[in-house]
């Protein structure tokens, strides 16, 4: 079993660094906060890119990127992890150009520069494009995918180089079907499934050839997407929540609101991604977490799902 969890990381401007996001209360958290917690796996990333390094387009400005990226994480030591491949710089658009050949993109530019800097704690990549529709026209025109060929290509490269490969899409729908996601998979090594669930009171669905919406339930996420991420899609969960599970709002469905009513209510919500699992005594062998960027969070759900599950929420 492995488990990924998400390690915010930012670019400073001002300094010419990256400096890490991620807290345990009020104090910066080091590596040792996420092996304590029971991660074997950490992944390296700033969102689908904005928050990353960008200084061009080119393959140079790509390995220059990425090799500055990567000399970073080695200065933390201490962990197997994978490290983001940006789609998306600081202004939102797309990094490189798509329709240029694999060998003369940003993405390769990217790669290598990563891989320029020996780690043996290295074992892979992550997709950052979140785009579960990734290869759709309507998404590449609109400036958030990219031809499958060249997905084909950037795997083909890293499995070749012997890394593996991640990749986190939203799925905030009942309507699987439409997605790219199984075309895809035999390019990834590992797929979580964004279920949203904990953000969300609603979620759409296909319904007399019509997209509707319905309560988004506790049954739902049991009965329903559960059941489609193994049956249908053969993919793992991201197991969803954040600092609103202390009082703060947050990503949660509940807020805004009152700091005990989102603490209470998405302490639930967040725990019932592995609630879910227990019930249907489907536990995935595989799971990616995001918490924010608080490890107070996973502190206090351990405790909720040991008290009211025997089981660990990590």
């Amino acid at each position: 079993m492995s488990k990924f969890g998400l390690w915010w990381v930012q670019w400073n401007k001002n300094l010419g660094t990256y400096e890490s996001r991620m807290t345990v209360g009020s104090k910066i958290a080091i590596i040792g906060d996420i092996i304590s917690r029971g991660f074997d796996k950490v992944i390296f990333l700033g969102g689908e890119g904005g928050a990353l390094n960008y200084s061009g387009s080119d393959y140079k400005s790509g390995y220059q990127d990425g090799r500055e990226f990567s000399r970073w994480i080695f200065s933390l030591g201490g962990v197997k992890y994978y490290v983001a491949i940006p789609f998306k710089s600081p202004n939102g658009q797309v990094r490189g150009n798509i329709n240029k050949p694999f060998r003369e993109t940003y993405w390769k530019g990217w790669i290598d520069g990563v891989l320029s800097v020996e780690d043996p704690n290295r074992e892979g990549v992550y997709w950052a494009l979140e785009n579960a529709w990734m290869f759709h026209e309507k998404q590449i025109e609109m400036g958030g995918g990219l031809p499958i060929e060249l997905f084909e290509d950037i795997s083909e490269y890293i499995h070749d180089l012997g890394y593996k490969l991640v990749w986190i899409p939203k799925l905030g729908t009942l309507y699987w079907e439409s997605t790219n996601i199984k075309k895809a998979k035999p390019l990834v090594d590992y797929i979580f499934v964004q279920p949203h669930y904990y953000q969300s009171s609603t979620i759409p669905y296909i319904g007399d050839g019509v997209t509707r919406e319905k309560p988004y339930t506790f049954d739902v996420l049991k009965s329903e997407y559960l059941p489609i991420t193994i049956e249908k899609l053969g993919v793992s969960w991201e197991m969803e929540a954040d600092e609103s599970v202390l009082g703060h709002c947050g990503n949660c469905r509940e807020c805004p609101g009152s700091g005990i009513r989102i603490s209470s209510e998405c302490t639930v919500y967040a725990s019932d991604y592995m609630r879910a699992q227990i019930e249907s005594r489907r536990v995935f062998k595989h799971l990616a977490y995001y918490f924010g960027t608080n490890f107070e969070v996973l502190d206090k759900l351990n405790q909720y799902c040991m008290e009211n599950y025997r089981w660990k929420y990590i």
